[in-house]
C-alpha cells in the first residue's frame, strides 16, 4: 500500500523563542512511501509510518545523532492512497 506523507522542515538552529515563527518553517512538502519498501514493510499502522518517516529523515544512521542538526522533519499527515496509484 502507498501513503502520501505531508511534512515540513523546521529550522531548529534558532532560539526556542523563535521556534514556530513562519521564517523557521518550510512550505509543506509531500512524499509517497510504499509499505512494500523494506524500510516500511514492518509498519502496522499509520502511526508506525509517521514515526519511521521522521526517524528516517532525522536520525537515519544513529538513534542518538540528528542527521542535520539545524533542521528536523515533522510529519503533518499520512494518507493512504488508492491502490491504482
Amino acid at each position: 500500500m502507498k501513503f502520501l506523507i505531508a511534512f515540513i522542515n523546521i529550522d531548529v538552529s534558532v532560539s526556542a523563542k523563535l521556534l514556530g515563527d513562519v521564517s523557521t518553517i518550510s512550505s509543506v512538502r509531500h512524499e509517497i512511501v510504499d509499505s512494500s519498501d523494506p524500510l516500511y514493510s514492518e509498519c502496522e499502522s499509520i502511526r508506525d509510518i509517521e514515526a519511521l518517516f521522521e526517524k528516517a529523515h532525522n536520525y537515519p544512521y544513529n538513534n542518538d545523532i540528528v542527521y542535520c542538526p539545524d533542521s528536523k522533519a515533522k510529519v503533518l499527515t499520512v494518507q493512504p492512497l488508492p491502490s491504482s496509484l
